[in-house]
Formats: structure tokens, C-alpha cells, sequence
């Protein structure tokens, strides 16, 4: 067994109390449980070939205590976690609940609009999912900015001359009336002419 004071030639001392706390955290690790294997130390990197032989496993030792440590701190996280609800009462859950509910509702609320003033503003999609604000001021605001930036970027607007033509003797209904009338005149026809309105 090596001297827990032997250090290489190549590799910084370090102090007594560094080591002592090593053999501490080696003598108090767990054996994983059946069906489960430790995970083998990924392969030095070329930068970890600088190091040495010993310096190498210094580091993966040094990994793998960071790695059990995250895990064993996650873990506790998580059991506070469980704690903490279960110490909650049936309201306090219900207000935890009505809290995160309200908070998407403001989240869904400032995204549709953010889209609303976005297409009334002309800019394309690509641009208005850039839109930056809490309320619809700073987002106007970031709208101007926008268009300032890329000024070729709006939507075209609709061309009022292309579409459905008014005959020149026409009776200016819309498409709706003409739908009305269309359907008014099938059901007057098959009842023989009758109106029941």
C-alpha cells in the first residue's frame, strides 16, 4: 500500500488534509446495488495526456467524486422537494396550483400579443417570434426597432384591386348575401315557391 504522503515527481504535493478528506470520501462510498455497475471513467482527453499517469487519475477520481456528488445532492433536492408537498396543506396546494396557472396565462396572454401587434405592424412570422417586451408599449417599442432594422421585412398588405368585381348594374350584395340568396332561392324552389319567412 502507498504512503498517503507519497506524491510523483511530476505532480504538485498536496496538503495532508487534502488526502485525509480523499480517504474519508473512499472509505465511506457505497457499493452500487445489485444489477447496477458503476459507470467506467470516460478515456483521458488529449489534454488529461499533459497530466501523467497519475495525474490522469487524479482527475478521474476527482470526476467521479463530482459525479457522486451531484447525484447524492440531486437526490436530496428532490426529497425536500417531496417534503415540502407533502408538509402542504390541501390550500396551500390549491394556491400553488392557481399560482402556476396564473403565471402561463400571463405567459400565453404577452405571446398572443405579441403576435396581435406583431401582424397588425406587417412583420412576418420569422420576426415577430423576436418581439421583446413585458407589456404593449416596450413592444411597440420593439416593433419600431425591428422595422428600423429590416425595413423589407413586412407582409405585403392586401391588394384592394384584386378579388371579386362589382358588375356595373351590380346590387353590391356580398359574398354572404349572394350565399343567403343562393340558398333562399333552392328551398323557395323545391317548396314549390313558398317563403316561410
Amino acid at each position: 500500500m502507498m504512503d498517503s504522503n507519497y506524491t510523483p515527481a511530476f505532480v504538485p504535493p498536496m496538503p495532508i488534509w487534502y488526502s485525509q478528506i480523499e480517504q474519508q470520501q473512499l472509505g465511506e462510498q457505497e457499493t452500487p446495488p445489485e444489477g447496477e455497475e458503476e459507470e467506467q471513467t470516460p478515456p483521458p482527453a488529449k489534454d488529461d495526456d499533459k497530466l501523467g499517469e497519475g495525474g490522469t487519475r487524479a482527475l478521474a477520481a476527482e470526476r467521479a467524486r463530482a459525479k457522486a456528488a451531484e447525484a447524492e445532492l440531486k437526490k436530496y433536492k428532490d426529497a425536500e422537494d417531496k417534503r415540502k408537498k407533502a408538509e402542504m396543506s390541501e390550500l396551500d396546494r390549491e394556491k400553488s396550483e392557481k399560482a402556476d396557472a396564473l403565471k402561463a396565462k400571463e405567459a400565453s396572454d404577452r405571446e398572443l400579443l405579441k403576435y396581435k401587434l406583431g401582424t397588425a405592424a406587417g412583420l412576418n412570422a420569422s420576426l415577430i417570434t423576436r418581439i421583446q417586451g413585458d407589456d404593449e408599449a416596450a413592444m411597440k417599442a420593439d416593433i419600431t426597432e425591428l422595422l428600423k432594422l429590416n425595413p423589407g421585412t413586412k407582409v405585403p398588405k392586401a391588394d384592394p384591386s384584386s378579388g371579386r368585381k362589382q358588375s356595373a348594374g351590380g346590387s353590391g350584395n356580398t359574398a354572404k348575401d349572394d350565399f343567403t340568396d343562393t340558398i333562399e332561392g333552392l328551398f323557395d324552389s323545391k317548396s314549390g315557391g313558398d317563403n316561410h319567412s
